[in-house]
């Protein structure tokens, strides 16, 4: 937990503590040691629009990064994510953020985004 950046700048109050939010991303790296990478939407009013990035999502209430996972995977790319493994955990000032990776070779022809 941390304090707020307003308790922070004001001692006298009676700090309020929040929790970071969570995310998680996978990297599918296949036989030709080659990743799997998604372009963002274009869309100016989401975090890196039209970037290059890996697959993920956040963390909801009452789950696990894996359970998160799993379960990001089954509904961006409709795959049933088993076999994978953590590689890092990563804090950053806004949220923690777990990454993943397996190694896989996706048929990205009958990948549904």
């Amino acid at each position: 937990m941390k304090l707020c950046a307003f308790c922070t700048n004001f001692p006298e109050l009676t700090p309020v503590f929040y929790m970071k939010r969570k995310g998680t991303s996978i990297i599918f790296v296949n036989d030709q040691k080659q990743v799997l990478l998604l372009l963002r939407d274009d869309k100016p009013d989401i975090p890196y629009p039209n970037m290059w990035d890996i697959p993920g999502g956040h963390v909801e209430d009452g789950e696990t990064p894996e359970q998160c996972i799993v379960r990001e995977m089954k509904e961006e790319m409709d795959l049933n994510l088993e076999g994978f493994q953590l590689l890092s955990v990563m804090e950053f000032t806004d949220r923690v953020e777990y990454t993943f990776w397996k190694k896989a070779n996706l048929d990205i022809q009958s990948i549904n985004l």
